[in-house]
């Protein structure tokens, strides 16, 4: 399995100074405890660390990764695809915090037409805009969007790898999954994925 950076740093900080906690991982990293929360998730399914609650993270020698390398770069992401929830992007601002609230969820992509993706909004991104003013409310939630650049989107012959790449600084969690035309056919969120590993764990982890 192919260790980020970060993901070796953690190793060493663990392996050196063990037992340690999420958030003094989080304080020598700089980083919040969200943002590594996928690190961390991924490095003890993989059997590198273990965790204790109260106490923190050990490393672990004594297991090999192969299995869930395996799985990860093996398995395609509509194996963990789910249904994303769509606004056009020229709905309000308001009735797109409506709709975040309705579907509860954390990120809406933003379509032009029936499906083709122009970007995504967090509900972080509609209050910067709400609190300018009542006015803003009734701005297209297009003012509020963030584009996602194409090395950002996931296709449909991607892995899970890939998946978990996009969302391991903890910034978002859900990525879009595209055809070649740019419209959007899915969503792999951090939940999809872990609850993937989850089930293949129960199995093959013993």
């Amino acid at each position: 399995m192919e260790l980020t950076a970060r993901q070796k740093e953690i190793l060493k900080i663990v392996k050196e100074e063990e037992p340690v906690t999420s958030q003094e991982l989080a304080g020598r990293l700089n980083l919040t405890r969200a943002a590594l929360r996928t690190d961390l998730a991924l490095l003890t399914m993989a059997r590198l660390l273990e965790a204790k609650p109260r106490v923190g993270y050990f490393y672990n020698p004594h297991h090999s990764p192969v299995w869930l390398s395996n799985l990860l770069w093996g398995t395609r992401v509509e194996a963990v695809q789910s249904v994303p929830v769509v606004i056009n992007e020229n709905a309000t601002v308001h009735n797109a915090a409506v709709h975040l609230f309705l579907e509860n969820c954390e990120t809406l992509f933003v379509v032009e037409g029936e499906h083709r993706i122009a970007g995504l909004v967090t509900a972080k991104d509609l209050i910067k805009v709400m609190l300018g003013g009542n006015e803003n409310r009734e701005l297209p939630v297009k003012v509020a969007m963030v584009r996602l650049p194409q090395d950002q989107k996931l296709r449909i012959d991607d892995n899970l790898y890939r998946a978990l790449v996009l969302l391991q600084d903890g910034s978002r969690e859900a990525v879009p999954v595209i055809d070649s035309q740019d419209n959007l056919l899915g969503r792999v969120t951090r939940q999809g994925i872990f609850r993937f590993l989850l089930n293949n764990l129960s199995r093959e982890g013993d």
